[in-house]
């Protein structure tokens, strides 16, 4: 129980983390966050190139784009808007969005399946129902504790949970980005990760609390059913 528990959560923390990138697909909500959080006083870009930038950005991590790369006013003349190591950095990033999002789409049916199985008041092949619902409440329950205690715990010490994060999923130092020359860390100074993080935190949140609801509703439905 606990190793079938255990495959879950692991899959469901790989969808959270794709629903934690939704965000960053929409170009709007980019740019909107640009505008409110942006200081790229010190590479001379206009904020009337932030929906631009967004655009960019979006379009890459989506993967309808094969570059974020544009050129924009930039120190005084019309230059490429980043430097390669900010390129890379952002290669990095959808290569994470990539890969959650396909363990999402592998967990999605999975869990509509381990959920439709708690109705089923028999054994199946052999593999009792009842220690596939137990695993699947314990995974649901264990993703919805941790992902509160996550909340939590950026709300306490984000630069703390931020770093954490980033050094747990990236190979390398390349999101230590410089906020005198990058001007991707312009765009995105900490202000503008708080912000996101407050966006996408119930976006996150929700789907697991509705499926850990949905396993105890059927739980209940199967009892009654063995009735």
């Amino acid at each position: 129980m606990h190793l079938l528990a255990g495959i879950l959560l692991t899959a469901c923390l790989f969808m959270a983390a794709r629903l934690l990138f939704i965000p960053a697909l929409n170009p709007e909500i980019l740019s909107s966050l640009f505008h409110e959080h942006a200081d790229t006083g010190a590479s001379g870009v206009p904020a009337s190139s932030y929906p631009a930038l967004a655009e960019g950005i979006a379009g890459f991590l989506s993967g309808n784009q094969n570059t974020a790369q544009l050129e924009v006013m930039k120190d005084g003349g019309l230059q490429p808007a980043f430097h390669e190591h900010e390129l890379v950095h952002l290669q990095d990033v959808k290569s994470l969005a990539d890969l959650s999002g396909l363990l999402m789409m592998l967990v999605i049916p999975l869990a509509l399946l381990y959920v439709l199985l708690l109705c089923v008041p028999m054994n199946l092949q052999g593999l009792r129902i009842g220690m596939l619902a137990k695993s699947t409440r314990l995974a649901f329950a264990a993703a919805v504790f941790l992902l509160l205690l996550a909340g939590v715990w950026a709300a306490i010490d984000f630069n703390g949970a931020f770093a954490l994060l980033h050094q747990t999923v990236f190979p390398n130092d390349l999101w230590l980005l410089d906020p005198r020359t990058d001007l991707m860390i312009q765009l995105m100074p900490q202000p503008f990760f708080v912000s996101y993080a407050m966006k996408a935190f119930p976006g996150i949140l929700l789907p697991f609390l509705m499926l850990l609801i949905l396993s105890f509703g059927a739980q209940a439905m199967r009892k009654r059913v063995k009735r």
